[in-house]
This record gives C-alpha cells, structure tokens and sequence, in this order.
C-alpha cells in the first residue's frame, strides 16, 4: 500500500478531528468551571465589615500612637455608613489617643 494512499489521508484526517474536538471539549469544560468558581465573591459586606473592625482593634497594638491613630480613622470612616456605634466607639478611642499624644509630644 502506498504510503500517500487516499485511505491513510482520510484516517490522519479523521484522527486529526478527533484528537482536536476533543481538546476543544475539554478546554471549553475548564473554563465553564473557572466562571463558576469566579462568580461566587469571596468577599461580601458582611466579612468587608468584620475585617474593618479587626484592623480598628489590631491598630491598638502598633507602636508608634501616630499610625494607630491614623488606622483607627480610616476604619471608623469605612464602618460610618453601615454601623454607626461600632465607628463612633473607634473614633472615640482615636480622640482619646490622640489627645493623650498630643499632651505628651505637644
């Protein structure tokens, strides 16, 4: 048999076809399942929240008063539109920091 017969063209053919539908089934699965994965937030408002006021508490233990002080604002203004008490509470003990700092350096 000829090795550039009709009959071989057609089999490279066919198995050609096969071997790339497959790869193509195959990569457009993982990226259906990758969009799946990417759609559920691994952040949502709740966690957002309780991350801010574990930064806020964490601040009281830096060193230096100026960044907690500054950390401690920052987290308040975050936590201002969704819990109002929680952000007056870490802005009260900023202002209490503060004026402590402020008395002792001038």
């Amino acid at each position: 048999m000829n090795p550039s017969s009709p009959r071989r063209r057609l089999v490279a053919l066919a198995l050609c076809l096969l071997f790339t539908s497959q790869t193509t089934f195959t990569q457009t699965t993982k990226r259906r399942a990758a969009s799946t994965v990417a759609a559920v937030p691994s952040c949502d408002q709740q966690r957002a929240i309780a991350l801010v006021q574990q930064q806020a508490s964490e601040a009281k233990s830096f060193e230096r008063p100026v960044g907690q002080i500054t950390v401690m604002t920052r987290a308040a203004e975050l936590l201002w539109p969704y819990n109002q008490e929680a952000a007056r509470a870490v802005f009260a003990d900023a202002f209490q920091l503060a004026t402590t700092h402020f008395l002792a350096k001038g």
